[in-house]
């Protein structure tokens, strides 16, 4: 196998974050995490299955209520920055959590047009199946 270097691309992120394999799985309906969007504390409901753990997360995509995030005892999950939101949360991820469904939709509006903000539309389905999930949870 031949390899060769090749110029970094001036646009790539400083920000290294390193995998490693972990012992054990991760699996269940069992993460909360306290995001914060546009300065508003916001909860995110979903499915971890991972069998890593991501260490040296600079800027974590938020503090995790229920479950274990980025590593087993981090307290940390995912990675967010202005362009950017990664998470170990699986499952219906965007339709659970209404809140960061409308924040991938702003960032990729905001990409080609001049818009800071979504007019809110009825999604009280979605609220409610956030809702149910906080409330399996024991979280308030």
């Amino acid at each position: 196998m031949e390899i060769a270097a090749q110029e970094r691309p001036k646009n790539l992120r400083e920000n290294i974050i390193i995998i490693e394999e972990a012992e054990s799985t991760i699996t269940g309906d069992n993460i909360v995490v306290e995001a914060n969007i546009h300065d508003k504390k916001v909860t995110v409901v979903g499915f971890e299955n991972h069998g890593g753990q991501t260490k040296a997360v600079s800027n974590p995509f938020g503090k995790v209520l229920v479950g274990h995030g980025n590593t087993f005892d981090s307290g940390f999950e995912g990675y967010m920055d202005a362009q950017t939101i990664a998470t170990y949360i699986h499952g219906p991820l965007l339709p659970k959590n209404p809140d960061i469904a409308d924040e991938v939709i702003l960032r990729g509006l905001k990409r080609r047009y001049t818009l800071d903000y979504l007019e809110p539309l009825q999604d009280s389905l979605e609220h409610a199946a956030h809702d149910a999930m906080l409330k399996r949870l024991n979280v308030k």
